[in-house]
């Protein structure tokens, strides 16, 4: 069978399970899908990952679910590794991991990266998204167990209404010597984050002094950080933190689903290219990480300001 594509794929997520052991509202999966309980066979991923083209930085991310849920993740971890000498990266929850040493040890011979999504530095507010209530505890541990075995640990969190304003004490609270690099995510408004938008949304420009006072807190810390958000509601000093060509990265990425199948757009992908009117006109173009179909749905696009003159922004 031909390869799907001539351009290597710069990062592939492969998504090994649907089961998952936290009830986070702001999930872009639906309750429905996940309590199918449904896996990935190992064959069928070794056959996908045959397709591909690879350069010399892709990445090789896996999920789910929660993956560590999976009957055959260690299977599968070390099939990828001896099938790709690529970088492996584990996006998890924690929770599997600070129960289960022997496990946790095992998965962290084998990944190159780990990526945690952490919502707030308070028990009360991590609860409340993750339904966990040793949630925040859990994944404390686990990154610094990571860093001891030389795990590269990434962090992620997501603007929402529960937590915008505690942003800047997330960079402050959460990252030290043990975490790589922090990012910061405007949440998307599909599935299980839709339904609770009410909940959860809060209007970009309301949250983005609050990105931008984290931003800075990547500067006086010394870490390395980045913002995926709406860029005309951040003030250009703080555009150093986005992704150049971001949109080129979009298109280089891809997912192999719980069926084996290679999908070259997931949803995400949709949505940032579904560019909104508004914006059609913007400098910024593909740099950019313009507002959803969901967010424009519920909010709309009163508050987007797109950039039309060259503007001079502050290099590192």
């Amino acid at each position: 069978m031909s390869k799907p594509l001539k351009n290597p794929y710069r990062k592939i997520y492969i998504h090994i399970n649907s089961q998952c052991n936290h009830k986070c509202c702001s999930c872009i999966l639906t309750d429905d899908f996940k309590e199918k309980n449904l896996t990935l066979r190992p064959k069928l991923l070794s056959n996908a990952l045959e397709l591909l083209e690879f350069d010399d930085n892709t990445i090789i991310e896996i999920s789910g679910g929660e993956p560590t849920l999976h009957p055959f993740f260690i299977d599968i971890l070390e099939a990828i590794r001896e099938q790709h000498k690529k970088t492996i990266s584990l996006l998890t929850n924690g929770s599997t991991l600070a129960k289960n040493a022997k496990l946790r040890e095992k998965i962290f011979e084998i990944i190159d990266e780990l990526t945690i999504t952490v919502y707030s530095p308070f028990n009360d507010i991590e609860y409340r998204l993750t339904k966990d209530p040793l949630s925040l505890k859990s994944k404390l541990y686990v990154l610094k167990e990571a860093y001891q075995f030389d795990v590269k640990s990434h962090l992620k969190t997501l603007v929402t209404q529960l937590n915008y304003k505690d942003l800047p004490l997330i960079v402050e609270k959460i990252i030290g010597s043990t975490i790589s690099h922090i990012n910061i995510n405007a949440i998307h408004l599909i599935n299980k984050a839709w339904k609770n938008r009410e909940y959860l949304a809060v209007k970009y420009s309301k949250a983005a002094p609050y990105v931008e006072r984290a931003a800075d807190k990547y500067e006086e810390l010394g870490i390395t950080g980045s913002l995926v958000y709406p860029m005309c509601l951040i003030d250009p000093y703080y555009w150093r933190y986005f992704p150049v060509g971001f949109g080129d990265v979009i298109r280089r990425t891809l997912s192999i689903n719980i069926n084996g199948k290679v999908n070259i757009s997931l949803n995400l992908q949709k949505e940032f290219f579904n560019k909104p009117d508004k914006c059609s006109s913007c400098l910024l173009k593909e740099r950019c990480y313009w507002p959803s179909e969901g967010y424009i749905n519920y909010f709309g696009d009163g508050e987007l300001n797109p950039i039309i003159k060259k503007i001079k922004e502050c290099k590192k």
